[in-house]
């Protein structure tokens, strides 16, 4: 096999591995969207529980606060609140932009597990790349049974 042919042959795993990987990411990201939502609209008890409670605390906040600033606004002062008072419940995400595309880091168990598995499956297609590129430039076999096998391993993969 001549060094074109290995080049051909290179591209043509990197574009059917770059298929794979973006059509893994896609469904990856659709079931943590999916999945965000359902547990933002299906909290636990406990949760729900923390929420009510909160919302408790927060009143008899509000009451306080209002009180204190009928006093400072009696003394010739205005105190301004600077927090959000929206009472929903969200998935705790943080946003981390300091790489390519920025990632998204959650604190629920069940969409850690999401991404810890979207990372693992990327480790894994890099090193299927790895290992195809080198053994088509060693020409380690058969290239027909190569290409098979590769595409058996992507698709047990994504």
């Amino acid at each position: 096999m001549n060094t074109q042919e290995k080049r051909k042959l290179e591209a043509l795993l990197t574009s059917k591995l770059d298929k794979a990987r973006s059509a893994f990411k896609k469904r990856q990201q659709r079931k943590l969207e999916t999945l965000a939502e359902e547990l933002e609209k299906n909290p636990s008890k406990e949760v729900l529980q923390l929420t009510a409670k909160y919302v408790q605390i927060t009143a008899t906040f509000n009451k306080q606060s209002a009180e204190i600033e009928e006093k400072a606004k009696a003394l010739g002062y205005c105190i301004y609140p600077r927090f959000d008072e929206e009472d929903r419940i969200q998935i705790d995400k943080q946003y981390d932009y300091s790489n390519e595309g920025g990632t998204t880091t959650y604190s629920a168990p069940p969409l850690q597990a999401i991404v810890s598995e979207t990372r693992n499956v990327e480790q894994r297609f890099d090193e299927l790349a790895t290992d195809y590129t080198v053994a088509i430039w060693a020409e380690s076999g058969d290239m027909a049974s190569l290409l098979e096998k590769f595409s058996h391993e992507i698709e047990s993969i994504a």
